[in-house]
């Protein structure tokens, strides 16, 4: 069980200040470009967050939107939907603080100089966050507190906004809840949480196995591309037997959301989408296979199957259109990718 402390943070510790109910026209305006000048746009990064408690379960989602070209017409950047537990284990509340660590979590150290403002209707998580006290959920708060100080030291700002839930203006927080709402969808499944989980700390690798991650608009399909068996059990295969790192740097390469400048360069966190080796644009797929600057770490995909490389499906576990119905994944393969990605050190949180 959750052990509660005293304090979720010793009494000294500076706290967070949230925005209430004055400032709602304020996130608001974030989210349709109104009132907004040109140079605070071009710095914003704004996030909805909700939580979603039916059918027995209980989960959370996101929507993430990079305000970098300013305006109304910016695309939502990513979202994701994650299904947390039970709900005689879980509650609103939880996976509220939950969806904020989590969105804080995959915020890369590149961040620069970036004003993120999280929204949620759920007032009592943002008090918690606010005034830290003896109550539930203080591992989770103070993992939140330990990515804002990581994210403040590259000159980023973090705010936490209050938005009513009969605020229609908006419009990001009803794009949020219907991400919490696929999390709890009847045909969602949790398989059995460490005790960890079931006492309301949701745990990194958990979030990895469970969430289903959307990816930004220009990419659009990327994961079901990449994986036509998508959804399916065999997800679980391919992490049930990972280590934490291990699940971090598959769940990267399968979303697409990977520390390589394509992505980074999109969410602000990268000066220019090209690799550093100066040939082209760095995608997954230049990473894994076209890099010269990885050529010696490739040996690992190389001795599974030297025809292989650059069958993207392959390596990380997906399926194609050209498999037949009693596919299954090549888990030697997935290893050897992950162990190249490893030995690069590329998408490591400390790289940009």
């Amino acid at each position: 069980m959750e052990t509660i402390e005293p304090y979720a943070l010793p009494p000294w510790h500076r706290h967070m200040v949230v925005k209430y109910d004055s400032d709602k026209e304020a996130a608001a305006d974030v989210d349709t470009g109104d009132n907004v000048t040109e140079t605070s746009s071009m710095r914003q990064v704004l996030i909805a967050t909700s939580a979603s408690a039916r059918n027995g379960l209980v989960g959370m989602g996101g929507v993430v939107r990079n305000t970098a070209s300013g305006g109304v017409n910016d695309d939502v950047i990513a979202k994701y939907s994650v299904t947390l537990g039970l709900r005689d284990e879980q509650n609103a509340y939880m996976a509220e603080l939950e969806a904020i660590a989590m969105v804080l979590r995959c915020m890369p150290d590149g961040l620069r100089h970036r004003e993120v403002i999280i929204a949620t209707r759920n007032r009592s998580a943002l008090q918690a966050i606010a005034k830290p006290r003896q109550q539930s959920g203080q591992g989770t708060i103070r993992e939140i507190y330990k990515h804002v100080e990581r994210l403040e030291k590259g000159g980023n700002t973090i705010e936490m906004r209050w938005v009513s839930s009969t605020d229609e203006s908006f419009t990001l927080r009803a794009k949020a809840k219907a991400e919490a709402r696929k999390a709890t969808d009847s045909g969602c499944r949790v398989t059995n949480p460490p005790k960890q989980v079931r006492s309301t700390r949701l745990r990194v690798l958990l979030t990895q196995r469970r969430q289903r991650m959307m990816l930004p608009e220009g990419v659009g399909g990327y994961s079901k591309r990449l994986d036509k068996a998508l959804p399916g059990k065999h997800t679980r295969t391919l992490y049930d037997a990972l280590k934490r790192r291990e699940s971090a740097i598959l769940v990267q390469l399968r979303t697409g959301m990977a520390r390589v400048n394509r992505y980074l360069h999109r969410i602000g966190a990268a000066e220019t989408d090209t690799c550093d080796c100066g040939q082209e644009e760095e995608t997954v797929e230049h990473f894994l296979f076209r890099c010269p600057r990885w050529d010696e770490q490739r040996e690992h995909m190389r001795n599974v199957d030297r025809e292989m490389i650059g069958n993207l499906s392959f390596f990380l576990g997906g399926k194609t259109a050209e498999d037949g119905h009693r596919w299954s994944p090549n888990l030697g393969a997935v290893q050897a990718v992950i162990k190249f990605a490893i030995s690069t050190g590329r998408l490591d949180a400390t790289q940009t």
